[in-house]
């Protein structure tokens, strides 16, 4: 999702807290968000860049924020989520899962451990296989980090933080808090490791995430 505030161009990727942040922006601040929904790419939509804004638009952002997330805790995330909350759905005909890739990650996850399923899912480079966090990143100047979200929302939008973030219950991200450290530590192998970090490496140095595995382990 896109969003304009002033003059600054904020980038949201799903996984990343993009709708707490949506909400809070909506409530807080005035924003405005460019309707893109006449992009017949849905992928472009939830993934949309700062050029592809840009020439949507047909104008340039000296200021463009993204939010961002550590590729591991994605993916470990997303892998826990599937085998938990997503695992449900397939139980339902009427599911949305049964039209989406989900089902296949979901049966998948199911199967194998993160290991063997993060192995398995770069394993076929074609980008319409692939679960995405990041892409959008490229140009921008300032970062939305989930597993720092208060300090830089603070140092990004100074302007309309004028609370603590920690006060509005809407900002109560999702992510791997929620995951049993056990279940991380047992799950999160050095090869797994090396499976993603490796497509991370620019992103990583972007957003101050490390590329180092033995920082993970």
């Amino acid at each position: 999702m896109a969003a304009i505030l002033n003059d600054r161009l904020l980038l949201f990727t799903p996984g990343t807290g993009s709708t707490a942040l949506e909400v809070y922006l909506k409530v807080h601040a005035h924003i405005f968000i460019p309707n893109f929904t006449f992009v017949p790419d849905d992928r472009l939509q939830r993934h949309i860049a700062l050029a592809d804004v840009e020439t949507l638009l047909n104008r340039k952002f000296d200021v463009c924020i993204s939010s961002t997330r550590n590729p591991v805790n994605y993916y470990f995330s997303e892998w826990y989520r599937m085998r938990t909350k997503w695992a449900k759905e397939l139980d339902k005909p009427d599911s949305w899962i049964h039209q989406s890739r989900t089902k296949e990650f979901t049966l998948k996850a199911m199967e194998m451990n993160f290991e063997d399923w993060i192995i398995d899912h770069f394993s076929d480079l074609s980008i319409d296989k692939q679960l995405h966090v990041g892409p959008h990143y490229k140009g921008s100047t300032k970062f939305l980090r989930c597993e720092n979200l208060c300090e830089d929302f603070r140092s990004a939008l100074s302007e309309i933080y004028n609370k603590p973030l920690e006060l509005f219950p809407i900002l109560r991200i999702v992510n791997s808090s929620n995951i049993p450290p056990s279940l991380y530590h047992s799950e999160c192998s050095a090869a797994a490791l090396e499976a993603i970090i490796p497509r991370f490496l620019d992103y990583n140095t972007a957003c101050g995430y490390s590329n180092t595995v033995s920082d993970y382990l």
